[in-house]
């Protein structure tokens, strides 16, 4: 699994999924919303595996592109995306790959804040706390704060979102 699925799964889940069934869901209207988030790396993102088997020149042309994306700004990006009820009552989906497992633990779990801890296990290992709170039922902001275990690198976002109308258009 390379670092932008990790960091799309990770986004996807905050406002797409809750927590394990038994965690209320939060308190949004469902529609369309717009979330922009703010994700920012350190350390070694791609995993010793991956690069274990390079040849030294593609080797070092992605450290030094990794290094490069460390000595950089965060980066922030902006979508929109139709929150249904189904979307919102789903359990915490998979995760990983195949080969991993991922497991939860709720810190937290109320129709205004959700918080809880995951970890996955596997060939790219990696463990966080993801926070989310409903600031009202038209605004959430939640954060991420990720170790990629197997690389020794950590991942942190931090996304606000609002909500911008009832109806989805072409975005269902």
């Amino acid at each position: 699994m390379n670092t932008k699925q990790i960091l799309a799964g990770v986004a996807y889940t905050l406002l797409l999924s809750t927590l394990p069934v038994h965690a209320d869901p939060l308190d949004l209207k469902l529609g369309l919303w717009e979330t922009t988030e703010t994700t920012q790396m350190s350390g070694a993102i791609m995993p010793e595996s991956a690069l274990k088997g390079m040849p030294p020149q593609q080797r070092a042309r992605i450290e030094a592109a990794m290094k490069k994306r460390q000595e950089q700004a965060p980066k922030s990006h902006t979508t929109k995306t139709c929150l249904t009820q189904e979307k919102l009552s789903r359990p915490f989906d998979k995760q990983g790959a195949e080969d991993e497992k991922c497991s939860n633990t709720i810190l937290t779990a109320t129709r205004t804040v959700q918080e809880y801890k995951m970890q996955c296990t596997g060939r790219d290992s990696r463990s966080g706390v993801m926070r989310i709170e409903a600031l009202s039922r038209e605004r959430i902001k939640s954060t991420i704060k990720m170790n990629v275990n197997s690389s020794h690198g950590a991942v942190n976002i931090e996304m606000s979102g609002r909500w911008i109308a009832a109806d989805c258009g072409k975005d269902d």
